[in-house]
């Protein structure tokens, strides 16, 4: 299950390249005073991931344009838990209602609206689209399943076209 967050940027700023431990931590100050407080210090996985804000402008030089004031931007975070994501939709309810800043960082934006997304997928023919690069790590034990010979033994092979 997804919660989608439309968003408007508040001021200029360039895009932070370093977010992970921004959006993390905006998640776990909303998780404070819930049954999900525990998920902070909780040790492997924590059953939750989220997007980055998008959409992002790229240059040819492959380069995040800055942010402009008053520019309209999503986030998505998403868990199997739906216990999980309905407590932050009240998190959520909450900041809008007191029209509170959602600050990432040096980014800062306004929460316009938030739903939630039920993530089944019914079409057989589908494509992702991404802005950025997804990291999938095909551990050692695994190769013989798709087929992959590496030049060198590694402990484990990043995901590419060929695989």
């Amino acid at each position: 299950m997804r919660i989608l967050l439309q968003l408007k940027t508040l001021k200029n700023f360039s895009y932070d390249n370093r977010y992970y431990s921004k959006f993390q931590g905006f998640i776990y100050n909303r998780l404070i005073d819930t049954p999900y407080r525990f998920l902070h210090e909780k040790k492997g996985c924590k059953f939750f991931c989220f997007s980055n804000i998008f959409p992002l402008k790229i240059g040819k030089q492959k380069r995040v344009h800055p942010f402009r004031e008053g520019e309209e931007k999503f986030w998505i975070i998403s868990s199997p838990d739906v216990g999980f994501i309905y407590t932050l939709k009240e998190k959520l309810q909450y900041i809008k209602e007191n029209n509170q800043q959602i600050n990432l960082g040096e980014m800062q934006f306004s929460l316009e609206r938030f739903k939630i997304i039920d993530s089944k997928i019914k079409r057989k023919n589908l494509s992702i689209k991404s802005e950025t690069p997804i990291l999938m790590r095909i551990p050692k034990e695994k190769y013989s399943r798709y087929g992959i010979k590496p030049k060198k033994e590694y402990k484990y092979i990043y995901w590419k076209k060929e695989y």
